[in-house]
């Protein structure tokens, strides 16, 4: 036999060490694009707000098509969030460490709580065009409250 080595194609038994770790995907696909189709590629991946060719190009063969999902106004109303519950938070250890918590700090927290629910959440779902208006938040808000399921 020659000293030569066969190309082998399909699936590679040796293991391939990435940044330390041991890739998951072993075979990899040679595609040839001409540069239009290659600037075509990259709009819609930018499009999608996907930065890795590979993903996307994996996602595009295995599925036919990649669902992007604007998580902005959630992460708009987490932060809202977060900080009502600091503000819970650090009257909860005033009370445990002074033994009680003055009124005004009370209302001042439910204030918050308030303004969240009442003004701007509505506010944050108009925004991102989640809602329509104000008005159908709160429709939406009263059917949840007196079912107990949202529309």
């Amino acid at each position: 036999m020659s000293g030569k080595k066969s190309a082998s194609y399909g699936p590679q038994n040796q293991s391939t060490l990435v940044a330390g770790k041991k890739r998951v995907r072993s075979t990899s696909v040679c595609v040839w694009l001409s540069p239009d189709e290659q600037a075509k590629i990259r709009e819609r991946m930018a499009d999608v707000g996907i930065r890795n060719l590979s993903a996307y190009m994996r996602k595009m063969a295995l599925n036919g098509y990649v669902l992007h999902v604007d998580l902005a106004p959630v992460k708009e109303i987490v932060s809202l969030q977060r900080r009502c519950a600091n503000n819970l938070n650090q009257i909860a250890v005033l009370a445990n460490t002074y033994g009680g918590v003055y009124p005004d700090e009370i209302k001042t927290l439910q204030k918050d709580y308030t303004d969240l629910r009442r003004r701007r959440l509505p506010c944050i779902l108009v925004k991102w065009n989640i809602i329509d208006s104000e008005e159908h938040f709160i429709t939406i808000l009263a059917q949840f409250i007196t079912t107990g399921l949202p529309i």
